[in-house]
């Protein structure tokens, strides 16, 4: 699966509206790995909604490779509770540390 593409640094999915928070769930082994190289995830124009802010945030804990995440705020259709999760990552300084 993809938790084997350790080369991998670029992850463009932007204007997929095919995207759901079981498929960002589904990347977790990969963003997860301790041979993850990510760099950049583009979320631009996907309605991730609460459950899929959750999903990439629980995906993301322990990331160490990850600098760079974009998304639109305006079409990601994410309230309190999923800021809540993707505030909770931010500011969880133990994969940096």
């Amino acid at each position: 699966g993809m938790s084997n593409c350790s080369n991998l640094q670029n992850l463009y999915l932007s204007d997929n509206d095919q995207i759901t928070a079981a498929g960002i769930r589904s990347m977790s082994p990969l963003f997860q790995s301790e041979s993850c190289s990510l760099k950049c995830i583009m979320l631009d124009s996907i309605n991730l909604g609460d459950e899929g802010a959750i999903a990439l945030a629980d995906g993301l804990r322990g990331n160490k490779s990850l600098s760079r995440l974009f998304f639109d705020p305006t079409s990601a259709g994410v309230t309190d509770v999923g800021w809540s999760a993707l505030s909770k990552l931010l500011c969880d300084t133990s994969s940096i540390n």
